[in-house]
């Protein structure tokens, strides 16, 4: 996995990765750009629309894409096609876990295993990031691309999981990555993410994200292409929420394109759930941290071979702390490193 830390504007900004990362860059683009170019031929003329969308709704972003070709050497055309690959191409397939449980301390956690493409585990990248505006963050995701999940600053935190929506509800609503991104930028709690993401609509695949803060507040946000979100708040009296690869909300039908994709998420959900429920009152570091092995795939529940894509890293996210325990590989083969937004991480690329 590869691992930075940047601080500075937005163009100092890029400017760190594309000067780390200039060869990984190469190979990322290689791949994703690669995989557009050969499958659509309105590539130029769709990213040309993203961009005027992304200067009049997040310059930042921009910014940081010209101090990234100005520190890798690439061509910055180039480059923001890779970075906004997740709406050029938003069907990019990914599974996950999550969850967000409250300690008997009153601590917070939020945990999250990442499941993709073994061919793409290469490019997963943890990234510490103090910026001159703006919340300092610790984010994962895939290379340059930005971040859907993490924990800010003020405790907020994110994590997501793909969940296929049968329907489409509308064409009109923004891209999904630009509302996670305001929202790990901006939010110090549930309370402010619930008051700007009520109602409007993303657009892109069917997921479901899982919002948590220090207080203990958490909430899911259903979405599905184009209709407006409505969170989901925790059930009054339990002390944890999770989802895996479905659509927790009634009014949204779920797809089942690949039904052994879908036992997958239900035994992963199933093994949350116990080990969280009532009955099963460990929440300590240790315990978390083996529930991510647990839902790990492959992993002590989840078998080989039973379904194709694989854990690329798991996060828990101490949010009281501020503090992101992460694996770079699976948590079965990898140890928990530590990272905290108090003090440098003192890390290179693995």
């Amino acid at each position: 996995m590869l691992m930075i830390e940047t601080s500075g504007s937005m163009v100092e900004i890029g400017r760190q990765q594309g000067e780390k990362f200039a060869e990984a860059l190469v190979r990322c683009a290689d791949r994703f750009v690669g995989l557009m170019e050969s499958r659509r031929d309105d590539l130029d003329k769709v990213s040309a629309l993203v961009r005027k969308q992304l200067e009049g709704s997040a310059p930042h972003l921009l910014e940081e894409t010209a101090g990234m070709a100005e520190g890798s050497g690439m061509s910055e055309d180039r480059l923001f096609k890779l970075r906004f690959y997740s709406i050029l191409a938003p069907h990019h397939p990914v599974e996950c876990s999550t969850f967000a449980v409250v300690d008997e301390a009153g601590t917070v956690w939020l945990g999250r295993t990442n499941d993709i493409e073994v061919e793409d585990h290469w490019s997963q990248v943890c990234e510490v990031r103090r910026p001159d505006s703006g919340f300092a963050t610790i984010t994962t995701s895939y290379l340059c691309m930005p971040a859907g999940a993490g924990v800010n600053e003020h405790g907020f935190a994110m994590g997501g999981v793909s969940a296929a929506a049968r329907d489409t509800y509308g064409t009109e609503g923004t891209p999904a990555v630009l509302l996670q991104d305001y929202l790990l930028r901006t939010c110090r709690t549930v309370a402010e993410a619930n008051e700007f993401i009520t109602g409007r609509a993303a657009l892109g695949k069917g997921e479901v994200w899982l919002a948590a803060d220090a207080t203990g507040a958490t909430a899911l946000y259903p979405i599905a292409p184009g209709r407006p979100i409505t969170p989901l708040p925790r059930e009054f009296g339990k002390r944890w929420q999770g989802v895996t690869n479905f659509q927790p909300d009634p009014e949204i039908p779920n797809a089942n394109p690949y039904p052994h994709a879908t036992y997958n998420a239900w035994a992963r959900y199933g093994v949350i759930s116990h080990r969280l429920g009532d009955g099963n009152p460990d929440c300590s570091l240790e315990a978390l941290q083996d529930l991510l092995r647990h839902v790990a795939n492959p992993g002590p529940s989840m078998p080989e071979g039973v379904f194709g894509l694989q854990t690329a890293y798991a996060s828990l996210s101490n949010l009281t702390g501020r503090t992101m325990y992460l694996t770079a590989g699976n948590p079965n083969q990898k140890p928990f490193q530590e990272f905290t937004l108090g003090q440098g991480i003192g890390v290179s690329v693995e």
